[in-house]
């Protein structure tokens, strides 16, 4: 399945899902922790993350290191809500699946262990349900 069809299936799922149901939606998260209070407050909604999960920005003082942890745990925390969370990949991701691609702020010193980290979890990532 083409990655073009993949995006335009999970697309159409989340906006029916948001026809009929609140969904806690996370944007860039970049090494942030705000998102961990957000699931908290609203432990039953659906929760999608846009993507961008590493490459923080230098201004936010959070560093490469601080990020993947933070990524870590967002890996945790959907293993164990499989079908209460989404994970989309966002641009800063694909740097990390490919080395062809690079975009701003990658995390070279860790980047062969967040690609290996990205294959061995790689179902998380993209799952279409089709019904």
């Amino acid at each position: 399945m083409s990655m073009k069809k993949i995006i335009t299936i999970t697309c159409a799922l989340l906006f029916t899902l948001c026809l009929s149901a609140q969904i806690l939606v996370i944007p860039d998260v970049h090494g942030r922790v705000f998102w961990k209070e957000a699931v908290e407050k609203h432990p039953t909604l659906p929760v999608v993350f846009l993507g961008d999960y590493l490459d923080p920005y230098a201004s936010e003082n959070i560093t490469p290191d601080d990020a993947l942890t933070n990524f870590k745990d967002i890996i945790a925390f959907k293993q164990a809500n499989m079908d209460r969370v989404t994970l989309l990949i966002g641009n800063h991701k694909i740097h990390y699946f490919d080395t062809f691609y690079k975009f701003s702020r990658k995390d070279t010193v860790n980047a062969e262990y967040i690609h290996q980290l990205l294959i061995d979890n790689l179902p998380i990532w993209i799952v279409v349900k089709l019904s």
